[in-house]
């Protein structure tokens, strides 16, 4: 399993996860499980969403929800939190941000090899 295919699961169930489910719950498991997945050769996608979600979310938090925004926070889920108003919407712009992260990924990888 890959993180791409874990933060899918999350979301159809993330109670199964995380209790209550929050945003920077999410975080931490998710980090936890990328860590294990470090000793075990992590595929493309999880180096991708290790090393560029966190940039790019705060890109697409900059153009898509708040230009004014400022890089102060330390962890990914900082941004997810200063920019809704309510956990449970914190929880949602995360699933809806790492689609699109995936996607993106895909598409650059599909085009990179063409």
């Amino acid at each position: 399993m890959n993180i791409k295919e874990l933060i899918v699961a999350m979301k159809i169930r993330p109670q199964m996860f995380v209790f209550p489910v929050r945003v920077d719950y999410i975080y931490y498991y998710l980090m936890g499980f990328a860590a294990s997945q470090n000793r075990n050769n992590p595929d493309d996608v999880d180096l991708a969403f290790k090393n560029d979600f966190y940039h790019w979310a705060y890109n697409w938090i900059i153009k898509n929800k708040d230009s004014q925004y400022e890089l102060n926070a330390a962890f990914w889920y900082h941004m997810f939190q200063d920019v809704t108003k309510e956990e449970n919407e914190a929880v949602e712009l995360f699933f809806k941000l790492s689609e699109e992260f995936f996607g993106k990924f895909h598409y650059d990888e599909q085009n990179k090899n063409n």
